[in-house]
């Protein structure tokens, strides 16, 4: 990066790089759809031993091949009789239930347990959600679908671990939350997470600080370096929450900071269709949308696939600054067998913006220049583009009849940095003279992480323990100037 008084501008290759067409049909505005088609009948057997509600219900959930969602302080040391015969699934769920007051409602993703004291208001902000299993036996916690704020697990130590049992403070931005507040970037969603500072650097990126220290990224539990820091973020529309671990983490973060960790976990496939639609149109010519469709691919399910494609089209106060972005979101699922699944994603994003950095202030006075919204500070016909992609393979291995898993994953990231910009890089003297500095790099950074790692219950000494044993790498390079 070079900069410079004389405004030398040097010239570097560009290889063009094809935008992502976005072709999409948007509802009217502040307009939601999710649409489910899935009917649950006939009966199934089941053999289910004694033992935890959650592992019964568990159970019953793989044997019918649905996915359940429970309230996790509705059914937290409720322990069942298990489940013996020949019952439709409502019926099963019934009888499991009906002992401790606690009822089901169907959902677009399944069904959704809690307990019948509890109030619908309550239920929007305050219930604890997890997904405890899938028609597959995976047990996958999500937010989506649940209209809650809150969570009582989190995946970003791998397992699949209650908030109460992590001896750091957590964070959870929901989806309910991304969508009620619409959030559209990264930077939004992390400036309400207590004790994250974001500073924000005119053209989309930001830094993130806690505890005194820049913040360390994973992306679906994999670790990224240099990924997060005054780097751009794919649109918040790819992803089901954001996980925030502040306080070191280096057992599974490796060479971590005093600071924390920020998760991304992305959507996934659901067995049942689903789709839905929104756009915002917000002041100074605002405008975002987002379309997402996905669904079982096969009659058994066992192939299932989901799409999200979003874009931004921004203005802002600001004379000369603005956002185009258009970001497209395709994940595959297959099961080779009850016990497998494989896993492939791919997303691409290309973002066009101004960057603008900010109003200068006087030397003597320190108080900033009086300026209208048309006036820019900075270099006329500047850019920032940042086209970027990524690709994600996984497979997960479960141990039948068994609370082990393995899995293995694989994160390749791509992401070109083209700029060219000014901006007032001194105070304004009594003169109003000030220094300009002109700005133009181009870069290329590269990232691929594998993670893998196994975990899984055992019984010693008359108590239950958790082993987690993994192991990850990353190649991270970069070229340019």
């Amino acid at each position: 990066m070079k900069k410079s008084e004389n405004a030398h501008i040097p010239k570097f290759g560009y290889s063009q790089i094809l935008k992502f067409s976005v072709l999409a049909a948007l509802n009217a505005i502040s307009v939601s759809a999710v649409a489910s088609d899935v009917q649950y009948s006939g009966t199934h057997t089941y053999d289910i031993s004694s033992g935890s509600l959650d592992s019964v219900i568990n159970q019953i959930a793989k044997s019918a091949g649905v996915q359940i969602a429970i309230d996790g302080s509705a059914t937290l040391g409720l322990m069942s009789e298990g489940l013996s015969g020949e019952y439709t699934l409502d019926a099963a769920l019934s009888k499991v239930l009906n002992k401790y007051s606690l009822y089901f409602e169907k959902t677009p993703s399944g069904f959704f347990i809690k307990s019948k004291e509890r109030s619908s208001s309550d239920d929007i902000v305050l219930s604890k959600v997890t997904v405890v299993a899938s028609g597959n036996g995976r047990v996958v916690p999500v937010t989506e679908d649940t209209g809650s704020y809150n969570v009582n697990s989190v995946t970003i130590g791998k397992i699949v671990s209650p908030i109460k049992n992590i001896p750091q403070s957590v964070s959870v931005i929901t989806r309910q939350q991304i969508e009620d507040q619409d959030f559209q970037t990264v930077d939004q969603a992390l400036r309400q997470v207590t004790g994250i500072t974001t500073n924000l650097y005119g053209d989309g990126t930001a830094g993130y600080i806690s505890r005194g220290y820049t913040l360390d990224v994973q992306y679906e539990g994999v670790p990224a370096s240099s990924a997060l820091q005054m780097s751009p973020q794919f649109d918040l529309a790819m992803y089901d929450r954001v996980e925030v671990i502040r306080g070191p983490n280096g057992l599974l973060q490796g060479a971590g900071s005093p600071s924390g960790t920020v998760n991304f976990a992305r959507k996934r496939p659901t067995e049942d269709y689903r789709f839905s639609s929104s756009v915002s149109i917000g002041s100074n010519s605002a405008y975002h949308g987002e379309l997402d469709v996905g669904g079982a691919l096969n009659e058994s399910g066992t192939v299932r696939g989901r799409a999200v494609i979003a874009g931004q089209d921004r203005g802002y106060a600001t004379a000369q600054k603005h956002n185009d972005q258009y970001m497209g979101y395709a994940i595959l699922e297959a099961d080779s067998s009850p016990d497998t699944t494989w896993s492939f994603s791919a997303a691409y994003q290309d973002k066009k913006t101004h960057r603008f950095m900010g109003i200068p202030t006087y030397t003597s006075s320190k108080k900033l220049v009086e300026a209208t919204p048309e006036t820019y500070f900075g270099a006329n016909g500047g850019y920032s583009n940042y086209p970027m992609k990524e690709i994600v393979a996984g497979v997960e291995h479960r141990l039948p009849d068994k609370d082990w898993k393995f899995n293995v994953n694989v994160r390749y990231k791509d992401m070109v940095s083209d700029l060219l910009y000014g901006y007032i890089s001194s105070t304004v003297s009594a003169s109003n003279t000030a220094r300009i500095s002109l700005v133009r790099s181009y870069y290329e950074e590269k990232n691929i992480g594998v993670d893998a790692y196994a975990q899984g219950n055992f019984d010693l000494l008359g108590r239950q323990h958790r082993l987690l044993l993994g192991f990850n790498t990353e190649r991270y390079d970069y070229e340019g100037g």
